[in-house]
Parts: structure tokens; sequence; C-alpha cells
């Protein structure tokens, strides 16, 4: 299965949502939801460092997504 094919079937809350997709001679191009909180590496790169409360709730979402998956 490609990469296209499995993101249109996921489903989840912490994984960003397939939206739609285009090509053109080269590449595949995907369009994801926009997710206004940013990403776990833009919140490190602004902030340098999480509290370990942080570091728990967000590993906690990623073994959720993880296993989903």
């Amino acid at each position: 299965m490609t990469e296209l094919t499995i993101h249109r079937q996921i489903k989840h809350f912490n994984i960003c949502q397939f939206q739609h997709f285009f090509e053109d001679s080269e590449h595949v191009y995907m369009l994801l939801e926009f997710c206004p909180n940013k990403s776990l590496g833009d919140i490190l790169e602004r902030r340098g460092r999480l509290h370990e409360l942080e570091v728990q709730v967000y590993t906690c979402q990623i073994v959720a997504a993880l296993k989903y998956c």
C-alpha cells in the first residue's frame, strides 16, 4: 500500500487528517488538515524544552496514535 492509500483510511484524533491530493509529472502532493496548535517540533523549536507533565501527555498521545496504526 502506498502512503497515500494508507493515510486516506486513517481516522484518529492524534493524526492529521487527509483532505485531498493532486499530482504533477514529478510529484504527488497531499493536503492535510490545518493544525492551529502546530507540531511538537515547532513547540520544541520555539520553547527549547517541555515540562515533565507535557512530555507525559505528548507521549501518551503519540503512543495512542501508534497503537491505532
